[in-house]
């Protein structure tokens, strides 16, 4: 899945956490969204994502992926060209996701303003699948989320609060009843854990292709300047455990 861009159109990569991390949306307080005792009692990470939304777990399980575009090219998705919004940006960068999961056999759906979620088997609820959270910078936008393939549900009762802002169609209920993982729907134990993360990373891929978009790897080692700023930055206790919402920063 590598490749190079030359604004070409949109570029998507995937990619798999290391470990366990709880995620937090760049203004959030870790000690409202999370059970910062039993998180760090078990030695699990903390990151503060530079995009906004709310608090994910990030753990075996797990597929992430990511694609960024500028604004003209999702504007070109849709009809009048108009500077696109949120909900716009969303709807065409998770594209190559939704597309993928179909694939599979799995009919998703957008619900809220950044989720990608299921109708579920027993009694017919939006159930969430997957989230997304969003960055833009001048004239580009950035796109990225996590997918419940088929991780330990229960980590999410365990490190996550209730979270402070909800969407509506969750009605309060729990990370448990309000979560679905794709091997769950699925309910294949033939393509679990490993082999389901594959066959779905694959049928992304071969979505994001389609469409002529620019696959990309994550690279093997940051250059320099990046990996100084994440160690430097990104990993210190300032930046993720005592962060104040800065309101300068625009955040979506």
């Amino acid at each position: 899945m590598n490749g190079e861009s030359a604004s070409s159109g949109p570029a998507f990569a995937l990619w798999r956490p290391e470990g366990l991390y709880a995620a937090i949306g760049l203004a959030q307080d870790p000690n409202q969204e999370l059970d910062v005792d039993t998180l760090r009692r078990d030695g699990a990470g903390l990151i503060r994502r530079q995009s906004g939304g709310g608090s994910v777990i990030l753990c075996p399980g797990i597929l992430c992926w990511e694609a960024w575009a500028t604004l003209a090219e999702v504007a070109g998705s849709f009809a009048g060209g108009a500077d696109p919004g949120i909900r716009q940006a969303y709807a065409c960068l998770s594209r190559p996701v939704s597309e993928g999961l179909k694939r599979l056999g799995v009919w998703v759906f957008p619900a809220g303003i950044c989720d990608i979620s299921i109708t579920s088997d027993n009694g017919g609820e939006a159930r969430k699948m997957a989230g997304m959270a969003q960055l833009r910078r001048r004239d580009r936008v950035l796109v990225h989320g996590s997918i419940l393939v088929d991780p330990d549900l229960g980590l999410l009762t365990r490190y996550l609060k209730i979270p402070s802002e909800q969407p509506e169609y969750r009605r309060g209920r729990s990370h448990r009843d309000f979560c679905l993982s794709v091997a769950e729907k699925l309910r294949q134990d033939s393509a679990r854990g490993e082999a389901l993360i594959a066959r779905l990373a694959g049928a992304i891929a071969d979505s994001a292709s389609v469409l002529g978009w620019v696959m990309l790897a994550p690279p093997p080692q940051l250059e320099s300047a990046a990996a100084e700023l994440e160690n430097g930055k990104y990993r210190s206790e300032a930046w993720n455990w005592e962060r104040k919402r800065d309101l300068e920063i625009r955040e979506f």
